[in-house]
């Protein structure tokens, strides 16, 4: 019963978030043309590098029966699709296609923070517990925590860096 709490705790403490940010201004926000175009392209992009890695996946796994033994399928399909997420954000947000016209990037760091602590939390708690690797495997439930902090942590960082590369373009 202790062990679902915290995952539930911070579900709950997620969705709140989302809805807050959601319904804290109902504004027309949309995209232009442009921004859409970019999306697009954004999509693309993420959608091949899922493609390409899951095919190099899958070839290294029939042509290597060992790495079944080092590193879990699940962790490893979670890690490319973590990966090919990362790439649309960072591709849309350094191509301003991330956020709607008007849109506030506050929102979205806030749920980037929570993400991060929360999954850091979890993380903290597997690598004190000497989880991280299972029997000398990498599995999805020693390292998922530590993979969704990283990706996050990478998404608000783009994000921040982006919002000075518009502040300093405004002030010129």
């Amino acid at each position: 019963m202790n062990n679902i709490f915290l995952p539930l705790a911070a579900l709950i403490v997620v969705a709140l978030l989302v809805y807050v940010i959601v319904n804290a201004k109902k504004k027309d926000n949309h995209f232009d043309e442009m921004q859409l175009i970019k999306r697009a392209k954004g999509y693309k992009i993420g959608y091949f590098i899922l493609l390409i890695g899951l095919t190099v996946y899958a070839g290294l796994s029939a042509y290597s029966p060992d790495l079944k033994n080092r590193v879990e399928p699940s962790i490893a399909v979670f890690i490319i699709m973590m990966i090919s997420i990362l790439i649309f954000a960072v591709y849309c947000i350094f191509n301003e296609a991330f956020f709607t016209i008007g849109e506030n990037a506050k929102g979205y760091s806030f749920v980037c923070i929570a993400m991060i602590l929360l999954n850091g939390i979890g993380c903290y708690r597997t690598i004190s517990e000497g989880e991280f690797l299972k029997d000398g495997i990498i599995s999805y439930s020693g390292t998922g925590n530590l993979i969704v902090t990283g990706v996050f942590a990478v998404i608000l960082v783009c994000i921040i860096v982006k919002s000075i590369m518009n502040k300093r373009e405004a002030e010129e």
